[in-house]
């Protein structure tokens, strides 16, 4: 049942939660929200929350326990340049550092300053100085390990003060035993809290005499429905008006969600809307969003990864879960073969093919997961030059037709040229394969492809997939194949 009831604006900053929302990315993710609030004057108050998985940040044994140490930067800027900026350090400290894979924890960072009305941009920077880079470039400028969030834009709207005005919801994670809250920029809910809550802010005409508002909060679906919805009438204090909602989410399915507030007070109107997700897999709390998003890349075509990447955690998730009960060999019993097959290789890869790219994601890791361990691997460690690549193409004699990729394609992407190898000669000449080595995956069949779409392949006499690595560095990309496959 939804529960509204009025509140005093209290800022704090503690707790656990995880989701979608603006995200910063680099060295690891954190996440962003902006609230815009009424306040008396020409300036909006603008309330800024931050938060940054505990796991992804190194904690410190000190004398009064475990300490993590941030450094962040916030900026608000036009063309002119910097409108407002603020830097300041975080320090966390805990009796024991996060334990396990458990990524729901985090430090927040709940800020807030009075802007002028208008469109800026802005770019929020965390540091942990914990952890310095190891590059050389790194060392000597004294550089640590970071992740940024750019290129987003912000309308900070103007509230007018002879209008009934409303702020939008700010979603909290709970209310503190203080009376302050501690926020959900993540905006999810579900599996670690099932009940949603947040609170709104409100500011009254001049000139109009008011001790109640009355509050109509509706839960919409995707498609608009109404899930669920409730009626209150909150009391003021003075001009202002702040209040608190909250109702369980139990009989709320994986997806996401809208929150529409409409406040009436004498003859006026005020609406506010806000977003949130909701997920109940254990596999989304135990891990950083980008892992879903690794996920999505091996599992979709470039056409549907680009959608998945703008959905909520909660649609996300739904999707997910419908794509894999359909991969289910066995599906009258608690574990998917299929799922649990793709997590394990998934994990083999990340840690037998990783060099500058994550090892699910390399061409080797990539080749790996959708058609398992090849047959036979064979290697050439050593530089080399064309005639030793020439050599490994010769055991294909005239029996494969070789495709070769465009050194710039990405990983899965689709072939772009194709070459016959006849006889004896090379597809290799010209393209500067005069250093690294190489490997030749050979497969006697089809290999253990998981998806159905590698299981249709023609296959005449086996699998043959040859990496290069053409700098020497320990970073192979697939360069031929013996059946043109598709992502």
């Amino acid at each position: 049942m939804l529960v509204i009831t009025a509140m005093s604006l209290v800022l704090a900053a503690a707790g656990t939660s995880f989701g979608t929302a603006m995200r910063g990315e680099g060295d690891f993710e954190f996440y962003v929200d902006l609230a815009p609030l009424p306040w008396p004057g020409q300036k909006t108050l603008e309330l800024i929350q931050i938060a940054v998985p505990a796991k992804e940040i190194l904690y410190k044994e000190q004398e009064t326990g475990f300490e993590a140490s941030l450094r962040i930067q916030i900026r608000f800027m036009t063309k002119e340049g910097t409108a407002w900026e603020r830097a300041f350090m975080v320090y966390d400290t805990r009796e024991d550092p996060p334990q396990g894979k458990d990524l729901s924890e985090f430090v927040y960072v709940v800020d807030s300053s009075f802007v002028e009305p208008g469109l800026y941009g802005l770019e929020v920077k965390v540091e942990d100085l914990n952890r310095k880079k190891k590059t050389l470039v790194g060392i000597l400028r004294g550089q640590y390990l970071s992740s940024d969030l750019v290129d987003i834009y912000v309308d900070v709207p103007h509230f007018a003060p002879d209008r009934f005005v409303l702020s939008e919801p700010v979603l909290i994670w709970k209310v503190d035993k203080n009376g302050g809250f501690i926020p959900n920029p993540m905006g999810i809910y579900g599996l670690r809290n099932d009940t949603l809550s947040f609170f709104m802010k409100g500011r009254i005409p001049e000139g109009i005499e008011a001790d109640s508002v009355d509050v109509y909060v509706r839960i919409e679906g995707r498609s608009g429905e109404i899930v669920k919805e409730q009626r209150a009438k909150v009391p003021t204090g003075g001009r202002e008006t702040s209040f608190f909602a909250a109702f369980d989410l139990n009989s709320f399915p994986a997806s996401s969600y809208r929150i529409n507030t409409v406040a009436f007070c004498e003859g006026y109107r005020a609406v506010g809307g806000k977003d949130f997700t909701v997920s109940w897999e254990l596999m989304n709390w135990q891990r950083p969003m980008r892992d879903l998003f690794v996920e999505a890349r091996l599992l979709l075509p470039d056409s549907e990864f680009e959608q998945f990447q703008y959905w909520s955690i909660g649609e996300q998730e739904s999707y997910l879960n419908s794509y894999w009960n359909k991969l289910d060999p066995t599906p009258h019993t608690a574990v998917n073969e299929t799922y649990s097959e793709f997590m394990r290789r998934m994990y083999y890869a990340d840690n037998n093919f990783k060099s500058f790219t994550r090892g699910a994601l390399s061409d080797r890791g990539l080749i790996y997961i959708r058609f398992g361990s090849p047959d036979e691997i064979e290697q050439q460690p050593v530089p080399f030059n064309r005639g030793d690549v020439a050599e490994a193409m010769d055991q294909l004699e005239d029996k494969y037709n070789i495709i070769t990729h465009s050194t710039s394609a990405a990983s899965m992407a689709a072939p772009v040229a194709r070459i016959v190898v006849e006889g004896k000669s090379s597809p290799f000449v010209g393209d500067g394969f005069d250093t690294g080595g190489y490997e030749l995956w050979i497969y006697n069949l089809k290999g253990d492809p998981l998806f159905e779409r590698d299981r249709l392949m023609t296959v005449y006499a086996g699998l043959r997939f040859l990496f290069v690595d053409r700098e020497g560095v320990g970073e192979f990309k697939l360069v031929g194949t013996s059946e043109e496959y598709q992502n």
